[in-house]
C-alpha cells in the first residue's frame, strides 16, 4: 500500500507543515492522586474507585474545627469524610462564613460551635486560627476571608 499526497485545496488549512514534522513524545499530565484512606485514626475508611477517592478529596478539603482535647484553649483542626464527620444530635456544628462572598469557612465543632450559635461570640480560640490563617475582621464585627479585602 502507497500513500499518495494529494495538492492543496484552495481555502482549506493544512494538518502540518510539510517539511517540518518531527515526532515529539507525548507528554501526558495526570492529576495529583486523591487520597485513598481516611485521615481520621478513629475512621480509617478506604476509597475504592475513581468515585469514591474523589469524593474523599472533596471531603477532606473542608476544615473542622475541633475543641483541644488535651484541654488547652485552642481550637484543633481536623479533616473527616463524610462518614465520620461530626453530625447533630450528637454534635453542634456552626459555620463560619466570609462577610465578602460566603466561602464556607471551617466548620465550628461543640463547644466552639456552641459559642458561636447561642452567644453569638466568636470563641477565642476560633478567632486566634482565622487570624493565623489570613481572615481579618472588618470595623463592623464581619469576618473577611484571604481572598477578600477588608473594607474597613
Amino acid at each position: 500500500m502507497e500513500l499518495t499526497t494529494h495538492p492543496p485545496v484552495q481555502g482549506q488549512l493544512p494538518l502540518w507543515e510539510s517539511g517540518a514534522e518531527t515526532m515529539t513524545p507525548a507528554t501526558r499530565t495526570r492529576p495529583a492522586a486523591a487520597p485513598r484512606i481516611c485521615p481520621n485514626p478513629g475512621c480509617g475508611y478506604r476509597a475504592k474507585g475513581v468515585s469514591a477517592r474523589g469524593r474523599l478529596r472533596e471531603d477532606l478539603q473542608v476544615v473542622w474545627l475541633v475543641p483541644d482535647p488535651a484541654g488547652s484553649e485552642a481550637a484543633v483542626e481536623r479533616r473527616y469524610c463524610h462518614r465520620c464527620c461530626p453530625r447533630p444530635p450528637h454534635h453542634q456544628i456552626a459555620d463560619v462564613e466570609c462577610a465578602a462572598c460566603d466561602c464556607g469557612g471551617p466548620l465550628l465543632v461543640d463547644a466552639l460551635a456552641a459559642a458561636l450559635i447561642t452567644e453569638g461570640i466568636m470563641p477565642d480560640a476560633v478567632r486566634r486560627w482565622l487570624e493565623d490563617h489570613g481572615w481579618r475582621e472588618q470595623g463592623t464585627g464581619a469576618l473577611v476571608c484571604p481572598d477578600h479585602l477588608s473594607t474597613q
